[in-house]
């Protein structure tokens, strides 16, 4: 689970991301403070607060660094062409 929090209303200035892994011993979500030297998530959505998109995956397999997450918010890209 990824959280992304922005600055207030400014859509293009992302304050902080919170990342949280399942224990399904307990169950309970857990923060962490890494999503891991070889994954990446690729995130999106179109409105705030509402994610259309979410994807996990090798980042070596793809050239990317790992323990990354890409963000896409069409609202600021949306707000910035205008």
């Amino acid at each position: 689970l990824a959280i992304v929090f922005f600055d207030g209303y400014n859509l293009h200035k992302i304050a902080e991301v919170a990342v949280y892994k399942m224990d399904f011993s307990a169950p309970a979500w857990r923060k962490v403070d890494r999503i891991g030297d070889d994954r990446v998530f690729l995130l999106g959505g179109d409105r705030i607060g509402e994610s259309k998109y979410g994807a996990s995956w090798s980042a070596a397999e793809h050239g990317l660094a790992g323990n990354r997450i890409y963000y896409v918010n069409h609202i600021a890209v949306e707000i910035r062409d205008v």
